[in-house]
């Protein structure tokens, strides 16, 4: 195994291990976990099996191999950027929504924070 495999397998294990870490301790969401386990596991397989990508690249007609992987790279991190997009705007959406106690967060005239009029 060569070192630049290498150097792939531990990429893959420091992602597992500080996704594992980010999650226990700082409160990191499953769905995005699961994103980077999928990442990591992808890398590993690709460092410690290479004739994989080679395989696949020749039977989908790509005829450098890495070309293949960097183009899947770029499609993950593309579907990673919408992902954040769509959860990015929904809680935009649920920041602008009137709260659900019954009534508005401040009177109508009146900017939230502002102190109230005198009359």
């Amino acid at each position: 195994m060569s070192p630049t495999y290498v150097l792939g397998v531990v990429f893959a294990c420091i992602i597992l291990v500080m996704v594992f870490v980010k999650m226990r301790n700082s409160g990191m969401k499953e769905r995005y976990g699961l994103w980077w386990y999928w990442i990591a596991f992808c890398t590993a397989l690709l460092s410690l099996f290479p004739p994989i990508l080679k395989w696949t690249a020749f039977q989908l007609g790509v005829v450098v191999p890495l070309n293949l992987g960097f183009f899947v790279a770029g499609v993950v991190l593309l579907l990673l950027s919408l992902r954040f997009s769509v959860d990015l705007s929904r809680g935009d959406e649920d920041r602008s929504a009137p709260h659900r106690g019954g009534r508005d967060p401040a009177p109508p005239g009146r900017a939230l924070g502002a102190p109230p009029r005198c009359p």
